[in-house]
């Protein structure tokens, strides 16, 4: 007899497909095309089994229901994609050490207020963390505060704890993971994880937030990241998150976003394109 993990996974009918589409649309913003439905299908099962549905209909019912007992969050949790690294395209956080941080220690400046719009398991803020901190030696330590937010409940208390494997750290020099790393080792054996140090950590505040919902946080930032988080949405959504980032950037600072992401300079006369997915919001700009 087989068991139910041996089960082969069960493929969302278009009916049950257009369901989830549309509630991921509606509450989220979240474009999802036909291509993905395999992708699709084996997380809602893996959603399924977990809370006892017996079919696909039954959990797309409950989730459409208007007073479901299912916490929409835990599907948004199984349709998010996860997948970032320390120092993740590593030009991004030379820019922001160069034009926001380092200046910021050369004239011993106000606050350097950061934030991390789709943070996933907190190595962006982290990251955004040390670079700061690196920035430090020689220099007037700015009061830094970074804001890291998600959607996903499951990726922030991941990135809460701030405990990783060794291999999320095997592109970082040995010197950075020592200054800023501890390693969590079992009865003396070699560390398989490591914790971000409370230095790193103290600047970071994380919170929950539906970018699609109102934003109680105030600006001005000096940067944002917004990377590898837009490709979800379609064009609308993406131009009207853009203005609303924006809105909250001070003249000067800096909006970052993926690799495989670009704004229209042609309709965004308040920004200018400093390098590849890096804006610099241009002075005499609203705010």
């Amino acid at each position: 007899m087989k068991d139910a993990a041996d089960k082969p996974t069960p493929t969302l009918t278009d009916r049950q497909f257009h369901t989830l589409s549309a509630i991921a649309r509606r509450r989220w913003g979240l474009d999802m095309p036909n291509a993905k439905r395999g992708l699709v299908s084996a997380r809602a099962s893996r959603l399924m089994r977990r809370l006892g549905y017996a079919s696909l209909d039954q959990l797309c019912e409950e989730l459409d229901a208007p007073e479901s007992s299912i916490d929409p969050l835990q599907l948004f949790d199984v349709l998010s994609t996860n997948h970032t690294s320390f120092f993740r395209e590593p030009e991004h956080f030379r820019v922001l050490v160069r034009e926001i941080i380092q200046p910021a220690v050369d004239q011993g400046k106000r606050e350097v207020k950061l934030w991390s719009a789709g943070c996933s398991n907190g190595a962006e803020p982290y990251t955004m963390s040390i670079a700061a901190r690196e920035a430090e030696v020689g220099g007037h330590a700015p009061n830094l505060r970074i804001l890291a937010t998600d959607l996903s409940l499951s990726i922030l208390a991941r990135a809460k704890r701030a405990v990783y494997p060794v291999t999320a750290l095997k592109d970082l020099e040995p010197g950075l993971i020592a200054r800023h790393f501890q390693p969590e080792s079992v009865n003396g054996a070699d560390a398989r994880e490591y914790a971000v140090r409370e230095h790193v950590k103290a600047p970071v505040t994380f919170a929950l937030l539906n970018l699609l919902e109102p934003w109680s946080m105030r600006g001005p930032f000096d940067a944002i990241f917004c990377r590898n988080v837009m490709i979800y949405f379609d064009g609308p959504t993406k131009h009207a998150l853009v203005d609303r980032f924006v809105q909250l950037i001070r003249p000067g600072g800096l909006f970052f976003v993926g690799g495989s992401e670009t704004l229209n300079n042609s309709l965004r006369p308040d920004l200018e394109n400093v390098q590849a997915n890096v804006y610099r919001k241009r002075l005499g700009a609203k705010t």
